[in-house]
């Protein structure tokens, strides 16, 4: 008798378990181990592209998997494997051939699958269709599913993931501790990136309301005491205003946050592409004015997009609808609105759903669900996909080789 194996193996971490565990076994992936030494308080490297944790040579992955293995007691030829995939990875196929030789060839598996990771998560809150955002290490990913079926062609990726988070986390606590600029820069950027990250992990939040949050902090009145960190010397940090700073500059402002950082030209507010706020004024009821606003809205956040300007979070929205996915389904993808993955951070689903329905006529139903267990959707999902039996077997695998699995992944994988 064989059971399931369920593999998620993402760019910060590496889950695997069985789906009679509770929780999986949660490892840091090689790929973080190897950066924790690098300086990412300063990094302004494009890393929507990084490579993920199964981007390793054949050597790094067996040693990979014989340590899995080992840690779960568990005898390979005995366990399929469902091993789940990034959307928009970009070589799923490379990647396939490569696991699916080691897996098979290497350590005699019985069978295998592969799962792209959106459709897993939107599985584990129940759910076939919807909009999954994916909010990774290093990209958040905008994933649209019909029906479990996953839309490639209108995926989107938006690369501000939980390593730039941390980035912008400690630029903002920098700005708002001057006083502990000395002990700050005594620290090895190791120790900067491990003290941002926890920080981030505890205090990072989403306001609701960015200038009314701004207003509360700054009030002399206020009775709760400001949330504070000591470094090793005894100095004391301030984490309260970049707590919510950061997802601000990334996820909902960031066009104001480029020129703040000098990314776009210096002294000159015009060369900005800033948001037409008179879009929101034109009416939203019948059906004429709702198609007007759309096509309105759309035609100016494409042109943004072209500019080369940073897009946030629900304006990403409007592109996707863009040429690349049908109108018709905007009414089912937006009252099905998945936020998930470790980089997911506290108040982000309310905030999300305000501003998406700002943006959309009053009559379009929107939902912005945030699952409790999060970081640990695509895993559950696998879960799911595990009891329907999907395995690609050994026999499949000798007779076909990799091209076995590409009528087991076409749409939904």
């Amino acid at each position: 008798m064989t059971n399931e194996l369920i593999i998620d193996s993402g760019a910060w971490s590496i889950q695997a378990g069985l789906p009679s565990q509770d929780i999986p076994l949660n490892i840091l992936s090689p790929m973080a181990t190897s950066t924790l030494g690098q300086d990412h308080s300063n990094s302004k490297e494009d890393t929507s592209h990084s490579p993920r944790a199964c981007d390793l040579k054949c050597t790094d992955g067996e040693a990979l998997m014989r340590w899995l293995y080992a840690s779960l007691g568990l005898d390979a030829t005995e366990h399929n494997v469902l091993w789940t995939e990034k959307v928009m990875s970009g070589a799923e196929y490379y990647h396939r051939t490569e696991i699916a030789e080691i897996l098979f060839e290497v350590f005699g598996v019985p069978g295998l699958h592969f799962n792209g990771d959106a459709t897993l998560q939107l599985y584990s809150t129940g759910r076939t269709t919807g909009l999954v955002f994916d909010f990774g290490c290093n990209s958040v990913t905008i994933s649209p599913v019909m029906e479990g079926l996953l839309a490639p062609h209108g995926a989107a990726s938006h690369p501000t993931g939980g390593k730039r988070l941390t980035t912008v986390f400690w630029e903002e606590l920098n700005a708002a501790n001057p006083h502990a600029a000395e002990s700050l820069a005594k620290l090895s950027p190791t120790e900067q990136f491990l003290i941002a990250n926890q920080l981030k992990e505890k205090h990072a939040n989403v306001a609701l309301d960015y200038d009314e949050e701004l207003y509360w902090l700054a009030r002399k009145d206020r009775k709760d005491k400001p949330a504070v960190h000591s470094l090793p010397d005894g100095t004391e940090l301030t984490v309260e205003t970049a707590a919510f700073k950061c997802s601000e500059a990334l996820w909902f402002q960031p066009r104001k946050w480029e020129y703040r950082h000098g990314e776009s030209t210096p002294n000159n507010t015009d060369a900005i592409p800033q948001v037409d706020n008179s879009l929101y004024k034109l009416p939203k009821s019948g059906i004429h004015s709702k198609l007007a606003v759309h096509n309105a809205m759309r035609a100016h956040y494409g042109g943004l997009e072209r500019e080369g300007a940073s897009l946030a979070l629900h304006e990403e929205i409007y592109t996707l609808f863009s040429g690349k996915l049908d109108v018709m389904l905007m009414r089912d993808m937006l009252a099905n609105v998945i936020a998930t993955g470790g980089s997911c951070i506290s108040g982000l689903a309310v905030r999300m759903s305000k501003e998406i329905t700002n943006l959309w006529p009053s009559s379009m139903k929107i939902k912005v669900v945030c699952p409790p267990e999060r970081s640990l959707s695509t895993w559950y999902g696998g879960c799911i996909v595990a009891e329907q039996q999907p395995w690609v077997t050994r026999m499949d695998y000798s007779e076909c080789g990799a091209d076995a699995f590409v009528a087991h992944s076409w749409f939904g994988w």
